[in-house]
């Protein structure tokens, strides 16, 4: 049996855990002996990655929970506020290690030079994190995780620091002495600039940014391609934890039976799932026309109540050998289908008094009866 979401999420980000414990450790203690202003710099963002990871870790959790009474759609959000949280995080850390950096530049004093143990412990940090980075990403998109590929690119991102100071540290051996300084900077930069991503696409999620043009155009085009579908419009769309949410106005023919519908927006619906495997939930309305034209008319048509009221006052007698009634909304037109019992003997005269009596209420309108035997 395969593992869950939460099982596979909880796994990767275990292993990210200990990799960052160890890295933060070693580069803080290496970083204040071999003289690298860089690379504690670098040992602090280290040791803050397991806080985000431990971030991660309750947030998945969270986010896993079964749907229920207050959550209906699940708690898919409890992600992405905490991608949020992991970015705010991030930007203090290389807001604060850009700010000490530049200070140590400005007072003019050069540092001393970097030992060569603080290359090897960079490069193995940039090895390290390239390696995280891959196995996250991988597992990020097989579960679907927003808050996973955060965390993913959050390594990387860790891995081009760790180079940054390996390069500076570099420079400063050779005799370049602010290059460990301008090293810090850069790590301090790329880490504002990552952070500052994440909360974007986060922010976005959480104002309920929808799908981009070419998922939409994809969407728009499979369910056209549907039996029974003649036109699809208010397609609209939201995303939850890397999931789609997906409402969309399906047009079908106009007089097909409740139940026809019905089975129309089932395979709607089962064909959106089986095609695209990020699609959680769909609610498709149907529709017999156009909702811009509807919407303007249907308001003023009577319902089935004021119908029946008005076609039992015209002709009682035939509105008694009526077994029951359909009631179509059209562009504009009702039309009324008056099923009638088996042995039932209604006139013609019956029929133009309904439908002068229902034109009193509404026009334009029409009446037909069908015997029930016929069907």
């Amino acid at each position: 049996m395969g593992m869950t979401r939460y099982q596979q999420a909880k796994r990767i980000t275990l292993w990210g855990i200990v990799i960052n414990g160890l890295l933060s450790v070693i580069k803080l203690i290496v970083g204040f002996f071999g003289h690298s202003q860089a690379l504690v710099a670098d040992g602090v963002h280290s040791l803050s990655d397991l806080f985000t990871d431990a971030m991660v870790l309750l947030a998945t959790r969270a986010a896993n929970q079964a749907p229920d009474e207050a959550h209906p759609y699940g708690h898919g959000r409890f992600e992405t506020v905490a991608a949020v949280g992991l970015a705010i995080v991030l930007l203090f850390v290389g807001v604060g290690i850009g700010v000490s950096a530049i200070k140590s530049m400005v007072t003019g004093h050069a540092l001393p030079k970097p030992d060569m143990w603080v290359l090897i412990v960079a490069l193995i940090s940039v090895v390290a994190n390239e390696f995280l980075f891959q196995i996250t990403l991988r597992v990020a998109k097989r579960i679907r995780s927003e808050l996973l590929n955060a965390n993913a690119w959050h390594n990387r991102g860790d891995a081009l620091s760790s180079l940054v100071v390996l390069i500076g540290a570099l420079l400063s051996i050779v005799g370049f002495h602010w290059g460990d300084a301008i090293a810090a900077v850069i790590v301090a930069a790329l880490i504002v600039k990552m952070a500052l991503g994440m909360v974007w696409r986060s922010l976005r999620e959480l104002v309920d940014t929808g799908i981009d043009d070419e998922l939409r155009e994809k969407i728009y085009q499979a369910v056209l391609k549907v039996s029974g579908v003649a036109a699809v419009h208010q397609l609209r769309s939201r995303l939850l934890a890397g999931e789609v949410y997906l409402d969309l106005h399906v047009q079908v023919a106009p007089l097909i039976s409740v139940s026809e519908g019905h089975f129309i927006s089932e395979e709607v619906m089962r064909m959106l799932r089986a095609k695209f495997d990020h699609v959680k939930d769909i609610t498709v309305h149907i529709d017999p026309e156009d909702d811009n034209v509807a919407l303007a008319t249907n308001a003023r048509m009577p319902d089935r109540k004021v119908v029946e009221a008005v076609l039992h006052q015209a002709d009682s007698k035939a509105f008694a050998q009526v077994s029951y009634s359909v009631l179509h909304y059209w562009h504009g037109e009702l039309f009324v289908v008056c099923i009638l019992k088996p042995d039932a003997v209604v006139v013609n005269e019956s029929r133009a008094r309904f439908e002068a009596a229902l034109a009193k209420c509404y026009t334009p309108v029409k009446v037909a009866f069908l015997s029930e035997s016929r069907l």
